[in-house]
């Protein structure tokens, strides 16, 4: 295993927005210790990224590398030029990339999301799981930042991903990891999204121990979606 987390942000799709590419900087500057790839199945956007110093990689186009998976689906592909779809293909894209870094940990992070210069990317890397996430609920997962410790559970998420869409068209990434924080496919750490404290504000108290993780609290919270949507609204 290398001695420090791969950062990656994966952007599907031709159009590349200007806050991506800030993103990018920000991060190539901040956690300037840590390998930071950009990755999408854009050339266009591929290039732009690479202006910037960071490390690219082109990925297969999801539509066409994984048609059959698109087809089996049964979500509108009109709804944001297929969001459903480019949200489940991003993990057989990292999985891809992955297979080019077997032993290394990466982090995902979802282009829009901000990591503060205090993020605890040590703590991160030095996780006892296979996979981390934060949890939406208690039946929902969010990949605003996903850990995957090796190639092999990068593997094993996409294999399951792949059995669970031929069985239930409507799956979606975020129900998906779901399913994976309770299973024991992969060993799991959720990253937390309210301290200990607040606890008692969950409108589902069975998911405390998926939303306030004691060894990761101390640090601060890993937002999945709610805080920032309460605070910036939706989109």
């Amino acid at each position: 295993m290398g001695e420090e987390l791969i950062l990656t942000v994966i952007y599907l799709g031709d159009t590349l927005p200007r806050y991506v590419l800030k993103n990018l900087e920000y991060l190539l500057s901040t956690f300037d210790k840590s390998e930071v790839y950009f990755i999408s199945d854009s050339v266009s956007s591929i290039n732009k990224a690479a202006k910037i110093g960071v490390k690219t990689w082109l990925a297969p186009n999801p539509d066409q590398q994984w048609r059959d998976v698109r087809e089996q689906l049964n979500h509108p592909m009109s709804f944001r030029q297929g969001f459903w779809f480019k949200t489940l293909a991003r993990i057989f894209v990292l999985n891809s990339f992955m297979q080019l870094h077997k032993d290394e940990s990466c982090l995902q992070i979802e282009a829009d999301v901000f990591l503060f210069q205090d993020f605890p990317l040590a703590k991160v890397f030095n996780l006892d799981a296979e996979i981390a996430f934060p949890m939406e609920s208690n039946e929902m997962g969010i990949a605003s930042l996903l850990y995957l410790k090796d190639h092999k559970s990068a593997q094993t998420l996409t294999d399951f991903a792949l059995n669970e869409i031929q069985s239930n068209p409507q799956i979606t990434d975020m129900s998906l990891l779901g399913q994976i924080a309770h299973s024991k496919i992969l060993k799991f750490v959720p990253l937390p999204t309210l301290p200990e404290s607040l606890q008692g504000a969950l409108s589902q108290p069975e998911a405390i121990t998926l939303i306030c993780q004691n060894s990761l609290c101390d640090t601060g919270v890993f937002d999945g979606i709610t805080i920032g949507q309460y605070l910036l609204g939706v989109d």
